[in-house]
């Protein structure tokens, strides 16, 4: 089944294609229960902050920002852990373009603002960073790449340093979260949340 299709304007040839503004996404709706179907169900709030909204066609979530600048969106992540009770904000960060260079740039700058994010936990809140495509910026013309990305997972109640392993599917992260917020199970994907309970 096909999900997403993507229309991006492009110059260079076969060899060396490089992506220029005005990409747009067509979309369609996930073909199964998604983490969002269960906590809407539940009735719990699902913040969608960035083009994530986009990704799931607004399905699951009750509010969202659509946010372009991805510093801006970890800005509005911070200013509302305070005010918004129980519930999921899921946050699209936008750090990858074609130059390495800028890329590594954007992610520094991510990086310094998670001491921020981070003194603005509850006792039972769960940070989850992780991306859905990995970028190889050693190969020519392509902004995203088949490989591993990393899970990492934090939180004032949890074990820190805690080695997750190789997962199998992304829909382990979802399972992790609707266990966390105490909703359905999923049809697919293994929890984690054991493994980063403390005692």
């Amino acid at each position: 089944m096909l999900i997403r299709v993507v229309g991006q304007p492009v110059i260079g040839g076969h060899d060396l294609l490089r992506p220029q503004a005005g990409r747009k996404d067509y979309v369609s709706e996930p073909p199964g229960v998604t983490m969002l179907d269960v906590l809407s169900r539940s009735g719990q709030i699902s913040m969608g902050v960035g083009k994530v909204y986009d990704l799931f066609s607004g399905r699951g979530f009750t509010k969202a920002l659509p946010i372009a600048s991805a510093m801006v969106a970890v800005d509005e992540v911070i200013g509302m852990l305070n005010k918004m009770p129980r519930g999921l904000i899921c946050a699209s960060l936008d750090l990858l373009s074609e130059d390495a260079g800028q890329s590594a740039t954007a992610l520094q700058e991510c990086d310094r603002r998670l001491p921020d994010l981070f003194e603005k936990l509850r006792l039972g809140d769960m940070v989850i960073v992780t991306g859905d495509h990995g970028r190889d910026f050693s190969l020519p013309g392509r902004t995203s790449t088949r490989e591993y990305v990393p899970v990492f997972v934090t939180g004032p109640k949890l074990a820190q340093g805690v080695d997750l392993g190789s997962r199998s599917t992304a829909a382990d992260v979802g399972q992790t979260i609707v266990e966390a917020l105490q909703a359905e199970r999923l049809p697919v994907g293994e929890s984690f949340l054991d493994a980063l309970r403390l005692g």
